[in-house]
C-alpha cells in the first residue's frame, strides 16, 4: 500500500496553503506526477510476491496514465480503481500473477 508523491511539479505552486506546508518530497511527484509509480513498479516484481496485492493513491486525473503504466510490466493479472468520496478515480489496486 502506497500514497506516493503524485503532484506534477509545476502544480505545487497552485495548492491550497495548508497542503502546501506538507515537505516537498511528500508533494512532488516530478514533471508527470508519476516518477514516484515508475521508481516502485521497478522494485515491485522483486517485492511482491506471485498473487500478492498492492494499492495506490494517485491524482483524480492520473489513472488513465498510471494504470497503462502498470499494465505495460506485463506482471499484473488483475488492475481494478476505486472511487473517492467525491466519485474520483482515487485508487489503483491490484494482484500480481502467479
Amino acid at each position: 500500500v502506497s500514497n506516493p508523491p503524485y503532484i506534477p511539479s509545476a502544480e505545487i505552486k497552485n495548492l491550497p496553503p495548508d497542503v502546501r506546508q506538507e515537505p516537498l518530497l511528500a508533494l512532488d511527484g516530478g514533471q508527470d506526477g508519476l516518477d514516484a509509480y515508475r521508481t516502485l513498479l521497478e522494485g515491485l516484481p522483486r517485492y511482491l510476491a506471485p498473487g500478492g496485492l498492492f494499492a495506490v493513491e494517485c491524482g483524480y486525473q492520473q489513472r488513465p496514465r498510471l494504470e497503462k503504466l502498470f499494465r505495460r510490466t506485463g506482471i499484473f493479472c488483475h488492475l481494478e480503481v476505486h472511487k473517492d468520496y467525491a466519485g474520483h478515480e482515487r485508487i489503483l489496486c491490484g494482484r500480481r500473477s502467479v
